[in-house]
C-alpha cells in the first residue's frame, strides 16, 4: 500500500523539484544581475538591460537637492589676451629689431596680457610691444620678466641665469601679467595670479599715452591746453607724471613725445598721466641750446638761475651736474651712508643728491675729503660720472668684439684723444659709439669746463637715448 502510494505521487514530487530548481535560479540571477527589463524578450534582437535598478519615482518638489549645481565654466574677460609659444614664435617670426608687435583691437576698459616666462627665456633680448587704440601701448622685454619673476619667488631650487652681471632665480614656469586700465594709465603687475608689488630700476616698462585719446593737457590745477593746440616745439614740453597716493605729481624725467606718442620709463606701478609742464627762461630765445634747455626745464631735470634766466653760457659746477644726473636718473634711496665730504651739509640744495651719487660710487669727490660743489666740471668727468650711471643699471653696454676679435675705434678722427683721462677712456669711447657725444671740430675737448647749454643739450640726448621711441613699430 505504501509502496502504491509513493508510485502514484512520484511524478508530482519530481515536478515540484524541477519547479523549485528553477525558482532558486531565476531568484539568483535577479539578485546578482539587476532588473529585467520585460519589454526586450527572448525573441527581440536588443539585448538585456543588465543596468542596476533604479527609482522611478520623481523627487518632491519640495525637497532640496543634494549636491550643489555645477559651477559655469571660467570666462575670459574681455582685453584679456594669454600668449601662447606658438603665437609669440609668430610674432618673433615678423619682428622687427627683436621688437614684436600685437595689436589688441577692441573697446576695452581694461587690458590684461599673460606671457609664458619659459619662451623669453629662450629668446633674451625680445621685446613685446602690446597696443590698443583706446588704452595705450606697453612695451616689456625679456628682462623685466625675468626681474618680475625674480621678485615674485619665495621657493626653492629655481633657476638662477645671469644678465649683465647680475643674478636672479626665479621658477621659470611663472606667468607675467601685465595690466593696464583706460584714461590716466593705471599699470599694474601679477606674477601666478598674484598682485606684485614690484619696482623693476634695472628693466623698466615702457608705457605710451596715444596723443589722440588725450582731450586736454594740464597746465595747472585749473587750466588745460587742447592737445591739438600745440606746436611742434611745443610737444617737448609735454611730460608723464606719476600720480602719488598723497594727491602730488612726480615728473617722469625720462619721457618723450614724438608722432603722437608720449612714451615713458616705468620702473613701478601706479597710475600716470601726461602733463603740459613748459618753462619759460627770458635768456634763451634765439640760442642753439633754446630746445635743449626746454626739454630739460620740463623734465625739472635743469632749472634757472632766477629771474626767469637759464644763463645758457655760464659755467656748470660739479654740484650743478650731480643734481641733473641724479633728477634724470630718478632712482630712490631710502637711506644714506653718513655724507663723505666735509664740505657738503644737510640744507643745501644738492646735499641728497650728491649723498646718492656718492652711495652708487659714482664720485669719489676731490681725493681730500672733499666734494668741491662749486667747482667747474670737466666734459670728461661729466661723461665718466654720466656712463658709469648708465652702466650700472644696465642701461648701456660696451660694444661686443666682431669675429676678428677687434672693433672699430669710434675716436678715430678726433685729434686730441691723446687728452683723455685713462679712467674716462670707455666712458667716451662708448658715449661716441652710441651717439650721445660728437664732439667739435674734429676735438673732443675731454679737459674743457663746459656751459650749462652744453650740459643740456647732452643730456637731452641722453633722455632720448633712453627712452624708445617704438611708433616705428605700431602699424
Amino acid at each position: 500500500m505504501k509502496k502504491n502510494i509513493i508510485t502514484r505521487l512520484r511524478p508530482a514530487l519530481k515536478f515540484v523539484l524541477q519547479l523549485s530548481l528553477f525558482m532558486a535560479v531565476a531568484i539568483s540571477l535577479f539578485i546578482i544581475s539587476g532588473t529585467y527589463d520585460a519589454s526586450k524578450g527572448a525573441d527581440s534582437s536588443t539585448p538585456f538591460d543588465y543596468s542596476p535598478a533604479s527609482s522611478t519615482e520623481s523627487p518632491s518638489p519640495s525637497s532640496p537637492s543634494t549636491e550643489p549645481p555645477p559651477p559655469p565654466p571660467p570666462t575670459t574677460p574681455p582685453g584679456t589676451k594669454t600668449l601662447t609659444r606658438n603665437e609669440l614664435n609668430n610674432l618673433f617670426s615678423n619682428a622687427k629689431d627683436g621688437v614684436m608687435f600685437l595689436s589688441m583691437p577692441g573697446n576695452f576698459d581694461k587690458l590684461q596680457i599673460n606671457v609664458p616666462l619659459s619662451w623669453f627665456m629662450e629668446n633674451l633680448g625680445a621685446t613685446l610691444l602690446i597696443y590698443n587704440e583706446g588704452i595705450g601701448v606697453l612695451g616689456i622685454t625679456s628682462e623685466n620678466m625675468i626681474e618680475l619673476a625674480a621678485l615674485s619667488y619665495t621657493g626653492t631650487g629655481g633657476v638662477t641665469v645671469e644678465i649683465n652681471g647680475k643674478e636672479y632665480t626665479f621658477s621659470p614656469n611663472t606667468t607675467i601679467s601685465y595690466i593696464m586700465v583706460r584714461g590716466s594709465i593705471t599699470l599694474s603687475v601679477e606674477a601666478n595670479r598674484r598682485s606684485l608689488d614690484w619696482y623693476t630700476y634695472d628693466s623698466p616698462i615702457i608705457a605710451g599715452h596715444i596723443a589722440k585719446n588725450i582731450t586736454s593737457i594740464k597746465v595747472t590745477s585749473t587750466a588745460a591746453i587742447g592737445i591739438d593746440g600745440l606746436d611742434d616745439a611745443g610737444w617737448d614740453d609735454v611730460v608723464v607724471v606719476r600720480k602719488m597716493d598723497d594727491g602730488s605729481e612726480k615728473i617722469i624725467a625720462r619721457s618723450i613725445a614724438v608722432n603722437g606718442f608720449v612714451f615713458s620709463l616705468v620702473n613701478e606701478e601706479g597710475t600716470y598721466d601726461v602733463r603740459l609742464n613748459p618753462v619759460h627762461f627770458i635768456d634763451i630765445s634765439g640760442h642753439w641750446s633754446q630746445a635743449a634747455a626746454r626739454f630739460m626745464g620740463a623734465r625739472g631735470v635743469m632749472q634757472g638761475i632766477g629771474n626767469d634766466k637759464f644763463a645758457p653760457d655760464r659755467t656748470l659746477t660739479r654740484a650743478e651736474f650731480t643734481t641733473m644726473l641724479m633728477r634724470m636718473m630718478d632712482y630712490n634711496l631710502d637711506e644714506y651712508d653718513p655724507m663723505p665730504f666735509s664740505d657738503i651739509v644737510p640744507g643745501n640744495w644738492y646735499y641728497e643728491s650728491v649723498c646718492l651719487a656718492a652711495e652708487l660710487g659714482l664720485t669719489a669727490g676731490r681725493g681730500d675729503g672733499t666734494f668741491g660743489m662749486n667747482d667747474t666740471i670737466t666734459r670728461q668727468e661729466m661723461f665718466k660720472m654720466t656712463y658709469d650711471a648708465l652702466r650700472m643699471f644696465y642701461l648701456i653696454a660696451p660694444a661686443e668684439e666682431n669675429e676678428d676679435g677687434e672693433n672699430a675705434n669710434p675716436l678715430d678722427g678726433f685729434r686730441d684723444t691723446n687728452r683723455i683721462a685713462p679712467d674716462a677712456l670707455e666712458a667716451i669711447t662708448e658715449l661716441v659709439r652710441h651717439g650721445l657725444v660728437n664732439g667739435y671740430n674734429g676735438r673732443l675737448m675731454p679737459t674743457s669746463s663746459l656751459s650749462r647749454a652744453d650740459a643740456a643739450q647732452f643730456m637731452t640726448n641722453v633722455v632720448r637715448y633712453l627712452v624708445p621711441d617704438f611708433s616705428e613699430y605700431i602699424n
